[in-house]
């Protein structure tokens, strides 16, 4: 009844487990993340800011990998039980009358291993690449505001949706 409790207080099921929930082997292991988004900074000459202005703008960024399309996989990957902590997720180890339950390195608390990946990208699906924009800058802007442009930033893992692109404007005195 006590280590019941004790569990509660530290969040853990009622025998002291770790009260995880497994998720689908492969659905987890490869599943996509958003992409960051990107902040850059543009400069303008007073008169472009006055009357508006096209630009383009070309800068590094995370791009979905060409020969795995962005997944991360190849036909020779699979999805494997962790062998380090026999697909748990978690390492447990004794000190005396102590259990010491530490998420496994080998997966990542995962409880899978992806055999064969991408070797372009190591199954990330992203390569570092550039990309290139044309901004079109309004009239009237000054230093210190900034345009968003959704999806042009890095692009997500294994297909995960692209993140946006920041442009801090900073315009030059007139002279």
């Amino acid at each position: 009844e006590i280590l019941k409790h004790f569990g509660d207080m530290f969040g853990m099921g009622g025998s002291g487990g770790a009260g995880r929930t497994r998720r689908s082997t492969s659905e987890s292991v490869f599943k996509s993340e958003a992409g960051g988004d990107i902040k850059i900074r543009l400069h303008l000459d007073f008169a472009a800011a006055a009357v508006g202005a096209s630009k383009k703008a070309r800068y590094k960024a995370k791009v979905e990998c060409e020969p795995c399309k962005g997944s991360g996989k190849t036909r020779e990957t699979s999805v494997e039980r962790c062998q380090v902590c026999g697909g748990s997720g978690v390492r447990t180890t004794s000190r005396g009358f102590m259990m010491i339950q530490n998420t496994c390195s080998a997966c990542s608390g995962e409880g899978s291993v992806v055999k064969s990946p991408c070797r372009s990208c190591s199954g990330t699906g992203t390569q570092n690449g550039y990309r290139e924009v044309t901004l079109e800058v309004p009239a009237g802007v000054d230093s210190g505001m900034h345009m968003i442009l959704h999806g042009s930033g890095h692009a997500g893992m294994r297909r995960g949706s692209t993140g946006d692109l920041v442009v801090l404007l900073s315009v030059e005195k007139d002279e």
